[in-house]
């Protein structure tokens, strides 16, 4: 069992704003047995200039990793995200995915399935890579490049694609991560869309 809480100064999903810009705070809570059965789930608030502290949303995921051999594991598993939405006509937005992906030293490879991606109906695949370089102690570099594919029932049909590169330095008990990422062309399933244009965040979390 773990707990962490990690400061952004804007929280994003695949390189789109969730927060529009704002900081936020992710609580989350973590539990992975012996056996390859994992869980966990986050609340997350952020932090308005107009209104203040407000919450945002939550995530859960329920998953199982299969080690392979020591330097690769399989991993499976369900997850959710539920966000507010307080300038969007529809209000709140959903997406629940279903994932499969396989861990490779330095590397991991995922494949995502879901059937609502932030809108009722919008049915799409996920392919992600992420990766990691080990600096000496105690740095870091990391990586990440995704590719949404929609599958039809959204609010249109464009390809979209994230990438996140980044430094991370660790310190006692957390890490701090300074990224910068990007989303092309815009998703219309968010809101605000954010996609376009490079964004650069800074995140601290201390681990409990």
């Amino acid at each position: 069992m773990a707990a962490s809480a990690t400061f952004t100064t804007n929280y994003l999903y695949r390189g789109v704003s969730l927060s529009d810009g704002e900081p936020a705070l992710d609580v989350a809570l973590v539990y992975d047995d012996k056996s390859g059965f994992y869980g966990g789930g986050s609340l997350i608030g952020e932090v308005t200039r107009r209104e203040g502290a407000r919450g945002l949303g939550s995530q859960e995921y329920l998953g199982y990793a299969l080690r392979l051999s020591p330097d690769s594991t399989l991993d499976l598993g369900v997850s959710n995200l539920h966000y507010r939405s307080y300038g969007y006509p529809t209000g709140a937005k959903d997406a629940t995915e279903v994932y499969a992906g396989w861990v490779a030293g330095p590397l991991n490879y995922y494949l995502h399935y879901s059937p609502n991606y932030f809108y009722p109906g919008a049915r799409v695949l996920y392919g992600e890579v992420n990766g990691a370089v080990r600096l000496p102690r105690p740095w870091r570099l990391f990586g990440h490049v995704g590719v949404l594919t929609p599958l039809g029932g959204g609010l249109d049909n464009k390809e979209r694609y994230d990438v996140r590169a980044g430094i991370a330095v660790a310190f006692r008990h957390g890490e701090a991560q300074l990224a910068w990422s990007t989303a092309l062309p815009t998703l219309n399933y968010v809101d605000p869309p954010s996609g376009g244009r490079g964004v650069v965040a800074l995140g601290l979390t201390w681990s409990f």
